[in-house]
């Protein structure tokens, strides 16, 4: 099994571009896996996109390399960067959506990738997927260092995350991912109710929910729950429903949690 290579975008897979990209892969890494990770992020949603990498790259073995392609501004002067974190490397353009790595306790360094000469008769530049980004992570894939993609980058775009606020008894964040089933994400982690002590409750858009539960079936099926989930953090959910949709939650909608003592 050749390495691993896991694809982000916003493409969907209803047209032909993840389809290209994976081409333009193999063609320079023949053996490469390539993992679907998500081609449903939200069209031009960087902070989404810099989400779903930031709590799914952990899954995978040191030096899987993580091709990112959410770049609303393609074909302009924002940089293209490869980059190595702890174990881990990422290729993507340098728009913010590897913010969570950047600020991570790992170091990083990072290239600004030189673009490869672009293939006879293709004048277009509005899909560096393809032609930049494919064709870097798979000659990372193949033992390539990343200092022979191009030049140290440095001062890398960062996005501003919204972080939760901890006060006395009271954490207050904010719904910063939503999921195909209507589950909503929060910025809350485990750790910061833990940092309370007592019981925590959860309110959410005008509904109290109360106590932690430890699971979906807690509550009867169509009943609002709050659960630490599987990415360790705070998530709002309705047992076999859509909270989204149920409780008029989006990204955004505050969150508290109150610890009762």
């Amino acid at each position: 099994m050749g390495k691993i290579i896991t694809l982000t975008t916003d493409f969907s897979m209803s047209d032909t571009y993840v389809g290209m990209m994976k081409g333009a892969i193999l063609s320079v890494a023949p053996d490469a896996t390539l993992v679907d990770l998500a081609h449903d992020i939200n069209a031009h949603d960087v902070l989404e996109a810099a989400f779903v990498i930031h709590t799914s790259y952990r899954f995978f073995p040191p030096g899987t390399v993580h091709l990112v392609v959410v770049d609303p501004g393609v074909g302009s002067v924002r940089r293209r960067i490869a980059m190595k974190c702890g174990e881990h490397y990422f290729v993507g353009p340098d728009n913010g959506v590897f913010t969570y790595m950047i600020q991570s306790p790992d170091y990083c360094e990072a290239v600004e990738i030189e673009p490869p000469p672009r293939a006879p008769g293709l004048r277009g530049v509005t899909f560096e997927g393809r032609d930049v980004f494919a064709p870097a992570a798979a000659k990372l894939a193949l033992g390539m260092s990343l200092h022979e993609l191009g030049q140290p980058a440095s001062n890398l775009v960062t996005l501003n995350i919204p972080k939760p606020r901890i006060s006395g008894s009271t954490i207050d964040g904010k719904i910063i991912y939503i999921d195909h089933f209507g589950n909503c994400i929060s910025n809350i982690e485990a750790a910061d109710i833990e940092s309370l002590g007592g019981t925590p409750r959860v309110s959410v858009a005008g509904h109290d929910l109360g106590p932690l539960r430890s699971s979906y079936a807690d509550v009867p099926v169509g009943e609002p729950l709050a659960i630490i989930n599987s990415l360790d953090h705070l998530e709002i959910a309705i047992n076999q429903g859509n909270a989204e949709e149920d409780l008029n939650i989006k990204v955004g909608t505050p969150v508290r949690v109150r610890s009762v003592k």
